[in-house]
């Protein structure tokens, strides 16, 4: 295991070096609202590249589905750091309600979507998180298929979109940044305000730059 004094230290050193994950499945998904598909990276696929490369730099990752303070049902999630014992952590709202291919569907992407967005791993545009809210829960397959252009979607892609809200909140309180400055950053590179924004891949690609640094924020005002 590779040492490291500090948190932000030793995901940089993962960031620098983590390969890129691929998406090799595709899943058709049915409805009354019609009928489509997506390509995707699924947990095992995210997993299988980060978790090792986390574990050499001494960074864990860890997330349950639990209550909040509020009685919401939420994943809670912790990226650990064993040599300075510094963590980053935050909660993923899920669905309130649906049955329980649904409500797994939802936790499962949930996990795949903070394990991404608190490493800072990026994978190409996609739409899974639709299944969660779906009649029929999707039908993984192994064959590539470009996903359709993202647009905004009635039910579970609202609750992704606020998810990945939630996320970029929780990563930049995290990292002390002013989030009124956050904000603004975020409309004058994606055109929209933040507050209306409805593509939850935007959501996640902002919150990826912030994590490399490749999005600067002036820290909140007191922010060590």
């Amino acid at each position: 295991m590779t040492e490291h004094t500090t948190l932000a230290a030793a995901l940089a050193a993962f960031q620098a070096e983590v390969p890129h994950v691929g998406k090799n499945k595709t899943a058709q998904v049915r409805s009354d609202k019609g009928s489509y598909s997506y390509t995707y990276a699924d947990l095992a696929d995210v997993s299988a590249v980060a978790l090792p490369a986390l574990a050499k730099h001494g960074l864990s990752f860890s997330c349950k589905p639990t209550l909040d303070e509020d009685g919401n049902f939420v994943l809670a999630y912790t990226l650990r750091h064993a040599g300075s014992t510094e963590t980053d952590c935050g909660t993923y709202p899920l669905p309130k309600s649906g049955t329980p291919q649904q409500i797994g569907s939802s936790i499962s992407y949930g996990r795949r979507y903070v394990l991404s967005a608190v490493t800072g791993i990026v994978a190409d545009e996609d739409d899974d998180g639709r299944a969660g809210g779906e009649a029929t829960p999707a039908t993984p397959q192994r064959r590539p298929q470009k996903p359709p252009p993202s647009k905004p979607v009635e039910g579970a892609a609202n609750t992704t979109v606020e998810a990945a809200k939630a996320v970029l909140r929780n990563r930049a309180k995290a990292m002390g940044l002013d989030l009124e400055m956050v904000a603004k950053e975020y409309e004058a590179r994606a055109k929209t305000s933040l507050k209306d924004e409805t593509r939850a891949d935007w959501v996640e690609k902002f919150v990826a730059g912030l994590a490399d640094g490749t999005i600067k924020v002036p820290a909140a005002a007191g922010a060590s």
